[in-house]
C-alpha cells in the first residue's frame, strides 16, 4: 500500500511539474515578444544570464501562481502578459484543486487501510482477553492473523466472489494462474504439464489455506 501511495504521489507531482513546465515556457515566450522594454523579461534582464536561470524564473512564476501563493515579485507588465495570467489563474486553480483532492484521497485511503487493520488487531486482542488466552498462545494466534492479513490484503472473500461469477473456462484459467506453479512443484503431478485441460480442472478444485508447522 505504501508503494501504491508513493506511485500515486509521483503521478500527481509529475502532472504538476509538466503543466508548470509548459506554462513557464509560454510565460517566457509571451514576455520575450515585447520590443518596447515593457515586459517582465526586461525587468529581470540584469538578474539572469543563462537559459537555465531564465527557465528557473519562469518556472518560479508559474508554480507560485498555480499553487495560489503569488508572492508578487514577478507580475504581468503589458497586455499580453496580463491576458496570459488571466488565463493561467483559473486553469491552474482548477488543476491545483484537483491535484489536492487526489492527494487527499490517497492519504485518506492509506489511513483507512491502517484503521481497518488496527480495528482488527484491537478486536482480536479483546477476544483473546475475554477468553483468557495464555500469553504464548496469544502471541502465536496474533502472528498467524497478522501474516494472513498482510498476505491476503482482504481479498480472500472478493476472490471467491470473482470465481463464482466467472464462466467455467475463465474460472479454471484464473485458478491455473493462481495454483499452477505450485501444482508443478509436486513431483507426482509433473506428468500433467502437457495436459492443460487436466491442470485447469485440478487447479479449479484447490483452495487456499494457512497451516502452522506440524499441521496435516
Amino acid at each position: 500500500q505504501f508503494v501504491q501511495f508513493f506511485m500515486g504521489l509521483s503521478k500527481l507531482l509529475g502532472s504538476l511539474f509538466v503543466t508548470a513546465h509548459w506554462a513557464a515556457c509560454i510565460w517566457w515566450a509571451v514576455g520575450s515578444r515585447s520590443r518596447d522594454g515593457d515586459s517582465w523579461v526586461d525587468g529581470f534582464k540584469d538578474v539572469y544570464t543563462t537559459a537555465a536561470e531564465r527557465y528557473v524564473w519562469s518556472l518560479y512564476f508559474t508554480l507560485t501562481t498555480m499553487t495560489t501563493v503569488g508572492y508578487g515579485d514577478i507580475s504581468p507588465v503589458n497586455m499580453d502578459e496580463a491576458c496570459f495570467a488571466l488565463l493561467l489563474l483559473p486553469v491552474s486553480s482548477v488543476l491545483f484543486a484537483t491535484l489536492m483532492g487526489n492527494l487527499t484521497d490517497l492519504i485518506t485511503s492509506l489511513n483507512a487501510r491502517e484503521r481497518v487493520k488496527q480495528k482488527k488487531r484491537v478486536l482480536l486482542s479483546n477476544y483473546m482477553s475475554w477468553r483468557g488466552v495464555a500469553p504464548k498462545l496469544r502471541w502465536q494466534i496474533r502472528q498467524c492473523f497478522l501474516f494472513m492479513w498482510d498476505t491476503q490484503q482482504d481479498f480472500e472473500k472478493y476472490e471467491d466472489e470473482v470465481k463464482a461469477q466467472l464462466p467455467p473456462i475463465l474460472r479454471e484459467e484464473l485458478c491455473l494462474h493462481i495454483y499452477g506453479k505450485e501444482l508443478l512443484r509436486v513431483p507426482f503431478l509433473r506428468w500433467m504439464k502437457p495436459y492443460p485441460v487436466c491442470m485447469r480442472k485440478l487447479a479449479a478444485m484447490l483452495r487456499t489455506s494457512f497451516l502452522e508447522p506440524g499441521d496435516f
